[in-house]
């Protein structure tokens, strides 16, 4: 979607200021629910129900009133329409709220993206390669805004509320990035509050959908959007290995009680490279060093002047296991 929006800015970038504030954008009623936070926890694997009632009404609708029936409608089954602003708010606040500092963005659903790429990830994974890509969404998404000649932007009452409480709960815990090394206990206790935020508003959504809009000032999107640039930069500063590359997947480990969070990271990766380079963290000094670093890697293969994905992994003989 960002390189899309990337694309279509080069070509005409007042389609899409022109589109930041128009409700005409729909959401898509799904029957399947995630399940909340605490039940996240307790299997990172399964975390999705399907409403089966909700399903069949959705169908019997489809055949009254058309496909129309599959989106989320208003009480009169008019579609329920929203600006682009909105649309990308949702984007990073569902990627924001399953944050995870030092780590990545926590692999907990089972979605589509992630089964298919790194099934042996889903539930207990953590993703750098999100991290780098949302940090340049911000970016892209503040450009946007800047050249939007109004302050008052309407959005729904249900979303204003998730960005109020994710965006209270990123600046209670700033302190955490003046850690070098994360507090296990610190970073649990903020990945809770993100969580049982984003809890909160799937419940309210799932069961009484959106309730009218509100007015949220575009300063206030900016300095939501600053902060989280900040803990993005602090987590992504956090995840070089002794070869100056970059992670590209971490593993999540949950205490027995659930009051700390530990991170381990995996083997180097090409896509954590190439996203970090793509980014804008990087000066261009430091991404000639990476990819000098690149180059001297066991992902360089020099009989072929190319790069592997990740490193041929030396498994031991039979014999000697």
């Amino acid at each position: 979607l960002l390189k899309f929006l990337e694309h279509l800015s080069r070509l005409n970038t007042n389609i899409l200021i022109n589109f930041l504030d128009k409700d005409i954008f729909s959401y898509a009623n799904v029957p399947y629910e995630i399940k909340d936070f605490d039940q996240l926890i307790e299997d990172p694997k399964l975390t999705i129900n399907f409403d089966f009632i909700k399903n069949d009404k959705i169908n019997h609708l489809v055949e009254a009133v058309g496909t129309d029936a599959k989106l989320i409608l208003t009480d009169s089954n008019q579609v329920y329409h929203v600006n682009l602003i909105e649309k990308l708010l949702v984007i990073v606040l569902a990627k924001i709220s399953n944050f995870v500092p030092g780590g990545g963005i926590w692999l907990n659903t089972q979605r589509p993206e992630w089964n298919d790429a790194n099934n042996a990830l889903v539930g207990h994974g953590l993703s750098m390669v999100t991290v780098y890509y949302l940090r340049r969404f911000f970016v892209y998404f503040k450009s946007l805004l800047f050249e939007l000649d109004k302050d008052n932007i309407a959005i729904s009452n249900e979303v204003l509320d998730w960005f109020q409480g994710v965006y209270t709960a990123l600046n209670k815990h700033r302190s955490i990035m003046d850690e070098k090394v994360i507090n296990p206990k610190n970073r649990m206790d903020i990945v809770k509050d993100l969580g049982t935020i984003y809890s909160e508003y799937r419940k309210q959504l799932y069961n009484d959908g959106f309730s009218g809009k509100s007015v949220i000032d575009k300063d206030t999107i900016l300095s939501f959007m600053n902060i989280s640039i900040k803990y993005i930069d602090h987590t992504i500063s956090l995840n070089t290995d002794e070869n100056e590359l970059f992670h590209s997947y971490n593993i999540i480990n949950f205490s027995e009680n659930n009051t700390q969070l530990e991170i381990d990271h995996l083997y180097e990766m090409l896509e954590g490279q190439v996203a970090v380079l793509g980014s804008g963290y990087l000066n261009s000094q430091e991404s000639i060093k990476l990819l000098e670093n690149l180059y001297a890697s066991e992902m360089y293969r020099d009989d072929q002047n190319t790069f592997i994905l990740y490193p041929i992994k030396k498994l031991n003989s039979f014999m000697e296991k």
